[in-house]
């Protein structure tokens, strides 16, 4: 239920006196921001909207520079897991945020706002008091507006002109690899492509480790042009069409890119770059012409690439003739099964498919959805509700996840990365049994030749991919990529090199 300070014209309350706040060495008050217009971000790190955001509020520091305008997030979180300290940095890392975060684990200052969903914005004048309040998202030039409208209504002796003296605490972490995505493994089972995100590249390594191929100049952009001059941003989902032809779902440009190891070329295949609404009623079907939203893992199956849209909770049918068309899923962010036009899927994040089903992890849904091609229907394996998850195994049924990222399809059992629970689970679809493949205890003290503190835990694994006797793990978050044998129960670390 909204609280009183929804409402505008109203002194915004200040931040509670045991306020944690990230990525900033001092803590602020909100009344040491008076004489500068505060934007106030209520975020969570799994919400695709609120990652959208991102770019549009760097955009606006660029522009204001902690002059008239000072951004503060407030990371309220969804999940369990997103309310812990060390898991909100890797994000701030992750996304690059420079601007001051505040943890509001508890929700207290959700609650003070009044505020309902994720992303919602609250405008305070530099008199302290609320003038605005946006729920979902916004565009670069309409929040623009909105800032530079409040600013224009008050005496410029009331603006203050000297910036907000604050330091982010970015720490560039990684090697080669800095939060790698996804990963797929080429037919002929030689190589391992690696959607790099964070270094703005893809990597094509053996399977001993040794990288064959690196393309992406690293910089930020949509550059079409060799491997080594081309360039990506955040790419995640990645597939081979064959073993000299790999599509890249290139994630923040919006767009899939097709890799061609014969020709020394990267092409830009669908999406014209900007982000589009929910594709149901798309006109366009040329696929350079149309509006992605945030494609996040792709399939390849006879004729065709399945892409999971997480931006538009869609998947998206392109067809290797140009062409793109919605598949399955009406936009709308839930988990509600039925027939393709009538289905909903909540952030679909990770995709793996065999003759007659595609397999979705439903991020946002903590859930595996089913889309049979044969019969034309979407089912949920796991996963009843947006606010249903937990780390649980045993009956399908009974089995709970946290944000899973990737799924992998494998002679009859699927791999899960529940990414949120730092595991690595097994569901078998013929017995409708789950169990928990990799997983580490939290331990606060390792005692001398205890076997549960010899190996590092995964920490945030956004994909997991088999090749019969292996798996191979994204381990995002510790900017790794991992191999356990599943013979014998093994879990490695592979060099890059």
């Amino acid at each position: 239920m909204a609280g009183i300070f929804s409402i505008k014209g109203l002194l915004a309350p200040e931040f509670p006196e045991d306020t944690v706040w990230l990525n900033i060495k001092n803590k602020i008050k909100l009344s040491d921001l008076r004489g500068r217009v505060v934007l106030l971000d209520f975020w969570t790190y799994c919400c695709i909207n609120c990652i959208h955001m991102l770019p549009i509020l760097e955009m606006l520091e660029s522009k204001y520079e902690n002059k008239k305008v000072v951004i503060i997030g407030i990371h309220s979180p969804k999940y369990k897991f997103e309310k812990t300290p060390e898991n909100v940095k890797e994000a701030i890392e992750r996304y690059e945020i420079k601007h001051p975060i505040i943890l509001d684990s508890e929700m207290k200052i959700w609650k003070r706002y009044g505020i309902e969903a994720w992303p919602m914005f609250v405008i305070i004048g530099p008199d302290g008091v609320i003038r605005d309040k946006i729920a979902g998202e916004i565009s670069f030039d309409d929040l623009d507006k909105k800032l530079s409208d409040i600013i224009k209504k008050y005496n410029k002796n009331m603006l203050k002109k000297e910036p907000v003296a604050y330091t982010s605490k970015l720490i560039k972490k990684g090697g080669i690899l800095r939060y790698p995505g996804k990963i797929a493994i080429s037919p002929n089972q030689k190589l391992i492509a690696i959607a790099n995100s964070n270094m703005n590249n893809v990597i094509l390594i053996d399977k001993k480790g040794t990288i064959i191929h690196k393309i992406g100049s690293g910089a930020k952009g949509a550059i079409d042009s060799s491997m080594a001059k081309s360039t990506f941003f955040k790419p995640q989902g990645i597939t081979w069409l064959d073993n000299n032809t790999v599509l890249v779902a290139d994630t923040y440009n919006h767009k899939i890119r097709m890799i061609d190891l014969d020709s020394d070329k990267v092409t830009t295949k669908a999406g014209n770059g900007l982000q589009g609404a929910p594709l149901k009623y798309l006109e366009e079907k040329i696929a350079l012409k149309a509006k992605l939203n945030s494609p996040w893992d792709i399939v390849v199956g006879k004729n065709t690439a399945y892409i999971a849209m997480a931006g538009s909770h869609q998947i998206l049918a392109y067809d290797l003739d140009d062409t793109i068309s919605y598949f399955a899923g009406i936009g709308y962010e839930d988990i509600e099964d039925g027939d393709f036009k009538h289905c909903s899927f909540a952030q679909p994040s990770g995709l793996s498919l065999n003759k007659n089903n595609i397999y979705v992890a439903d991020s946002e849904a903590s859930g595996i959805r089913n889309i049979s091609l044969k019969n034309n229907f979407v089912s949920s394996i796991v996963g009843s509700g947006l606010f249903v998850f937990g780390d649980s195994v045993g009956r399908v049924d009974e089995t709970l996840l946290q944000h899973p990222l990737g799924v992998n399809y494998d002679d009859g059992v699927l791999f899960i990365a529940d990414t949120y629970n730092n595991s690595i689970k097994e569901i078998n679809l013929s017995k409708k049994l789950s169990v928990n493949l990799i997983s580490k205890e939290e331990h606060s003290v390792c005692k001398v030749n205890d076997p549960k503190c010899d190996t590092l835990g995964l920490f945030e694994p956004s994909d997991v991919k088999s090749d019969g006797r292996y798996l191979y793990i994204s381990d995002t978050n510790n900017h790794l990529i991992r191999r356990y044998d599943k013979n014998k129960k093994i879990l490695e670390t592979i060099t890059i090199k």
